[in-house]
């Protein structure tokens, strides 16, 4: 590595910034791979919803990793993102995998 440490700190909005351009990628992914999805939904509003989900998720992985929990978090994600699966699978009769 030839990076010079000590590092300069990183600027506060940093995690909202890199949250912002990760969700405006998986948007963007998403409308140019699947069309028809982006146009069967209010595609402003779910790219706004893809935003806060991403933002969410990296502020709290960061936070985790800058206290060593990263591999907790990852798990306790998973785990809470296949509950919710499960969770709507029950309820939604008609929803795939």
């Amino acid at each position: 590595m030839t990076a010079d440490l000590p590092i300069p700190a990183m600027s506060d909005d940093i995690t909202d910034r890199i949250a912002k351009e990760v969700a405006a990628l998986v948007s963007d992914h998403i409308e140019a791979m699947y069309p028809d999805a982006a146009r069967a939904v209010a595609w402003s509003s779910a790219k706004r919803s893809i935003q806060g989900v991403v933002r969410n998720a990296v502020k709290s992985a960061g936070d985790a990793a800058e206290i060593g929990q990263a591999d907790q978090w990852i798990k306790k994600s998973a785990r809470n993102r296949r509950e919710m699966k499960a969770m709507r699978k029950k309820v939604n009769w008609g929803y795939h995998d």
